[in-house]
């Protein structure tokens, strides 16, 4: 791991999940990186006192803010997203495209909006750029039933809750129309098996 610790890659991974979101919950943040509250502290803190991040002290969950007025803050979102150069020397490209690709890379998964303030740029253009990646089999475009759309690698877990959902929720209605309305559900059940 060219001489990073595990815990410093996870504290560049948190320092740039912030600076993407803008501004995120520390509950939030926990999921994300699936670590505790108690851990994610220290590296708040850490990030705060280099002046990368502020937090707003709310109730139960704190606030997480990108610092952008802060000059550490802008060095840090200068060195995520490169300007959109193009180097002749090297042959090396980096397009709008392949930072949206390198995100949902490093990410997983991410919402369209997410990226759209990141790239400072709105949701219709962000979403005919991942349409493009995804008809290219490069990353996922999924919409979920309520949400925004998200994306994600190729293989990420993202439709399966959906559907055990759909499940759930079908045999918890089923539940409630035996108990409450009996002589619809085997009106029901006496359609659906007929056809």
């Amino acid at each position: 791991m060219d001489g990073k610790t595990p815990r410093m890659v996870e504290e560049q991974d948190i320092r740039d999940w912030v600076i993407i979101s803008g501004a995120i919950t520390e509950k939030e943040l926990a999921k994300k990186f699936s670590i505790s509250r108690k851990d994610l502290k220290p590296v708040v803190s850490r990030l705060e006192k280099d002046g990368v991040v502020k937090t707003k002290k709310k109730l139960f969950n704190p606030v997480i803010h990108f610092d952008s007025s802060s000059e550490q803050g802008r060095k840090e979102l200068s060195s995520l997203i490169p300007s959109v150069a193009i180097v002749d020397e090297k042959k090396v490209f980096r397009t709008n495209l392949d930072i949206l690709k390198n995100l949902v890379d490093r990410f997983g998964s991410i919402e369209l909006s997410k990226i759209a303030r990141f790239l400072k740029t709105n949701s219709e253009t962000v979403e005919s750029w991942a349409k493009m990646l995804h008809s290219q089999g490069l990353i996922v475009l999924f919409y979920p039933l309520v949400g925004e759309p998200i994306l994600t690698r190729e293989g990420e877990k993202h439709g399966v809750v959906n559907r055990t959902l759909v499940k759930y929720l079908t045999i918890a209605l089923l539940i409630l129309l035996a108990i409450y309305k009996r002589d619809i559900l085997i009106q029901f059940l006496k359609k659906w098996l007929s056809s």
